[in-house]
């Protein structure tokens, strides 16, 4: 029997009420050469059973005999998957029709790309929640990877040989990677952004700007349920990836003030080492890689607007971040400037600053 072009993992745990959509999802694709790997993280609540009512070839169900949590049930999927190509989704999201279809063909027209993530359209029961679209550029991209994770872990399809090539696999740090004093493993909790991490270090990864799936927003979501704990991990990735990218041990503390970049009070010998990481890992980004001039100077707005933001902590972030936008060394692209500060400003924020940045100079 022939591989599969596409191997699809999803894990599945307790999701009785969302499961059966997301597999309708991806078996309604238009590209139908796919195996759907279902993988049952010792569910009590029915799920199984729901999977089981699903006759199909292409699904290949398996059970965890204990819950052995989301780092080592995706490996299991990587271990079992047979195509060439894996791609992610979760038991409560739901595919569009086209989404293997287009990144199989992005990764087929492009051999340099590792990985491709894609731009999802948020939702809850009480209906949609908008778009969260990530950044596109590729360097852009591997360089704000260091800051906090630029792909969304339900949207990407990855090539599998480059994961064996790196020794990658969710929640370890390979041989390669290890830091002095940083992390090594992880059990669950931001899985997702050491694995693409350290792909970015060795490999292409991308974003298109297409809407591939819809991403349910929930109370359970670990993104809420364990907001605190998660945030603590991707420090710790943040703090990997930068110890990585400088080829030595990074200190906690900038790291912490830069992840999101999230400007907040600290003192001022923090603040200035957290300038001066950005510095380094700037010339280290441009060491390392291949860039062009254009390429160069996008690093280098966005390291000036990280730093500005940073500094703008202990005087009031609204003040400095306009005061940013109204300096010559930004005159445009306010859609980099949204893309960047997402997180920073809620949406209707954002608009405002959008509207105060174009508006006249007196």
């Amino acid at each position: 029997m022939s591989k599969p072009r596409v191997s699809v993992i999803m894990p599945v745990f307790n999701a009785v009420d969302t499961v059966a959509a997301s597999i309708r999802g991806i078996l309604n694709q238009t590209l139908t050469d796919f195996e759907l790997l279902i993988i049952d993280d010792g569910s009590t609540d029915g799920t199984s059973e729901v999977v089981g009512r699903f006759d199909d070839r292409r699904i290949r169900s398996f059970r965890n005999e204990c819950n052995l949590r989301l780092a080592r049930t995706l490996n299991r999927g990587l271990d079992e998957a047979s195509a060439p190509l894996i791609a992610r989704i979760d038991a409560d999201d739901i595919a569009y029709p086209h989404r293997l279809e287009i990144q199989a063909n992005y990764l087929d027209n492009h051999p340099e790309i590792a990985l491709v993530g894609a731009a999802m359209r948020k939702f809850s029961d009480q209906g949609k929640l908008g778009i969260s679209r990530p950044t596109t550029d590729a360097d852009l991209l591997r360089w704000r990877q260091h800051f906090s994770n630029q792909l969304q872990h339900p949207t990407v399809m990855f090539r599998a040989d480059a994961l064996r090539d790196l020794q990658l696999k969710y929640g370890v740090v390979p041989e390669w990677a290890r830091q002095a004093d940083c992390l090594e493993t992880i059990d669950h909790l931001s899985e997702d952004y050491l694995l693409f991490g350290l792909l970015a270090l060795r490999a292409g990864v991308v974003n298109v700007p297409d809407i591939l799936i819809d991403y349910r927003v929930h109370d359970k979501s670990v993104s809420n349920s364990q907001a605190d704990a998660q945030n603590d991990m991707a420090r710790a990735v943040s703090r990997l990836l930068f110890s990585n990218i400088l080829g030595r041990p990074v200190a906690r503390d900038p790291v912490d003030l830069l992840y999101f970049t999230r400007s907040q009070s600290a003192p001022e010998s923090v603040i200035e080492a957290a300038s001066s990481l950005i510095d380094e890992a700037l010339i280290a980004h441009r060491e390392r890689f291949s860039l062009s001039s254009k390429q160069v100077r996008a690093l280098e707005r966005d390291a000036r607007l990280r730093k500005r933001v940073l500094r703008a902590g202990n005087r009031g972030v609204l003040h400095g971040v306009l005061e940013f936008l109204k300096a010559p060394i930004w005159p445009h692209d306010v859609e980099e400037f949204r893309l960047l500060v997402r997180t920073i400003f809620s949406e209707r924020e954002i608009d405002r600053l959008r509207r105060i940045s174009m508006a006249p100079m007196s």
